[in-house]
């Protein structure tokens, strides 16, 4: 079975001695060839843009999309998000669309909570804000949008927010080790069952 994982930094696992949770689905499933395609900084726009020429040759069974954080960030310089609310709504069709062409199975991965104390603003950027408010907006967008299409949503949000999720983060938005095996068991269930809660 091959399952090809797209997503941002948070999928691609940077800084992470295990390539992040999908670097520990890896480590935990011989049934399965699981190929990261996760970039560093993506959004849905860059995703579209690439997601023919990275699927290519890959054959999948599945397709899991993880993305929409960096679509979430506030630019203060610019007084508006990287990818506008309505257009990352929009690219979110595209990319199931693309995605079933490929797989038999697409699986939509939520968002994960941010300490603000950390990212607002970001000490990698300037003027870059990412916001709980604005993160969780953009997740409920993704599950709605999957409710409405029928598409299998993997809820990260609302479960990590239970916990004390500060501790689970890196540098207030990516997961350290703890974080990124929590996601890691959540999502193997979820591939496993066909159930996204």
């Amino acid at each position: 079975m091959n399952i090809c994982i797209f997503g941002d930094s948070i999928t691609e696992g940077i800084d992470d001695a295990c390539g992040g949770w999908v670097g520990r689905l890896n480590l935990n499933r011989d049934d399965a060839n699981i190929i990261n395609l996760g970039v560093d900084g993506d959004s849905t726009d860059g995703l579209v843009e690439r997601f023919e020429a990275d699927i290519k040759g890959k054959n999948p069974d599945i397709v899991v999309i993880a993305i929409g954080t960096n679509d979430s960030m506030y630019l203060s310089d610019d007084g508006r998000n990287y990818v506008s609310f309505e257009k990352f709504i929009g690219n979110l069709g595209i990319l199931k669309r693309m995605a079933e062409r490929h797989a038999k199975r697409v699986i939509f991965v939520g968002l994960s909570p941010a300490d603000e104390r950390l990212t607002t603003p970001v000490s990698w950027g300037a003027g870059m804000y990412y916001t709980n408010r604005e993160i969780e907006r953009y997740d409920r967008a993704i599950r709605t949008f999957c409710e409405k299409e029928a598409a299998q949503f993997i809820d990260i949000h609302d479960d990590f927010m239970k916990l004390e999720y500060m501790d689970m983060l890196a540098d207030g938005l990516h997961p350290n080790a703890l974080g990124y095996e929590w996601m890691a068991k959540k999502i193997a269930t979820a591939l496993q069952s066909g159930a996204g809660r």
